[in-house]
């Protein structure tokens, strides 16, 4: 009989993105497999009401630099007693903490993981962090990944890239029915064009907003909708204000019915700066078959391959970004077949399964005599 592991999760954030989405998709589909899996995080965290409403043992841990060895010894006291097979920290916080406990506790599998590209300022400590202590590192895009590899040398077979597996059966176009047009009062003539992110300043918001106030000029069937809750929720409405949107843009908050939201949309777009790896919302337009825009930032070029799958623009560029929605609405045929293309792409490599089983893959390395459960 397979050995059931004990995998425990560390996450020291507060939000709930696309990270947080991660860690979340990981333990429940480790749970499905019949693991025992636990999340250490603070109280407070989006993250610890999700997974006890999901009935997902939660440690709650205050990750502050004054409670650093206290929380080191904590997590070591955690993982003897429960016995940890695997221990996956996640941030920068808990991942210090959490893996130099695990360390201590001799847990066979120390993965961490790295969820967005950023630079590496001090390479002596990223180096300790990503290729000193932890057994294994797994990233969310191959950029991210190479550039572990070049900039800290992080061994070839020590790293793997994993982006966050789909639900194809959440995310799919034939489960899901429209429900803006009637909640917006729209009609089935008018384009929607939306946004779905966090709204975080690197997601490029202005720029959608920008592009929205050149193509209303010409277009009175375009209906564009931002998607989300985030730190730039004021900024945005006072974008909105100042380029006389208001009515011609919806802010539709933070969703949870993300699948029936999609079904409604013509275009998907997503005009990253930055810090992507990649982003998760893109590979559930693309299982909905919805046709997508990108920005050539982080991952997102990995999904999207410009002319096949979907559209690429520079970021930054709210002129390049209104011209790759015009054209995507204007040949929207062609748009659709590039659509279907992602979507068997993301069955193929992205699918939540896929995901799951690349990560008893890499368990199975480490932990002595478990054999994976691959389905």
């Amino acid at each position: 009989m397979t050995k059931q592991l004990t995998i425990i999760h560390t996450e020291c954030s507060l939000n709930w993105g696309g990270q947080e989405q991660r860690v979340f998709q990981e333990l429940m589909e480790m749970k499905a497999r019949g693991h025992r899996v636990i999340l250490v995080t603070p109280p407070q965290s989006a993250l610890s009401e999700k997974c006890k409403k999901n009935d997902i043992k939660v440690f709650n841990l205050l990750f502050t630099n004054e409670r650093f060895l206290l929380n080191v010894f904590k997590l070591r006291k955690i993982f003897n007693t429960l016995k940890a097979d695997v221990v996956n920290p996640h941030s920068s916080k808990d991942g210090w903490v959490g893996v130099l406990a695990a360390r201590l506790s001799r847990v066979p599998c120390i993965i961490r993981s790295r969820h967005i590209e950023v630079d590496y300022p001090n390479r002596f400590i990223s180096q300790y962090a990503f290729k000193g202590l932890p057994h294994h590192v797994i990233t969310t895009s191959e950029r991210i990944r190479r550039r572990l590899i070049d900039e800290l040398g992080v061994e070839y077979n020590r790293i793997d890239t994993i982006p966050t597996g789909v639900d194809t059966d959440r995310f799919c176009p034939l489960r899901n029915q429209g429900i803006l047009r009637d909640e917006l009062g729209i009609s089935k003539e008018k384009k929607i064009v939306g946004m779905i992110s966090v709204l975080r300043s690197w997601k490029g918001h202005r720029y959608f907003i920008e592009a929205a106030k050149q193509l209303s000029e010409d277009n009175d069937d375009l209906h564009f909708v931002i998607v989300g809750d985030g730190p730039q929720k004021k900024d945005i409405q006072l974008l909105l204000q100042e380029f006389d949107l208001v009515g011609k843009v919806s802010l539709l908050g933070h969703r949870e019915d993300v699948p029936n939201v999609l079904a409604d949309f013509n275009l998907l777009v997503l005009p990253s700066t930055g810090q992507e790896g990649i982003p998760q919302i893109i590979l559930q337009a693309q299982a909905m078959k919805i046709p997508v825009v990108g920005t050539r930032i982080g991952g997102i070029p990995e999904v999207i391959q410009d002319g096949v799958t979907g559209r690429l623009v520079p970021p930054g560029d709210s002129t390049r970004l209104s011209c790759a929605i015009s054209e995507a609405l204007k040949c929207y045929s062609f748009s659709c077949s590039m659509a279907e293309k992602a979507a068997q792409m993301v069955y193929t490599n992205h699918s939540l399964r896929e995901m799951g089983n690349r990560l008893e893959l890499i368990y199975s390395r480490y932990v002595p005599g478990y054999r994976p459960i691959l389905l």
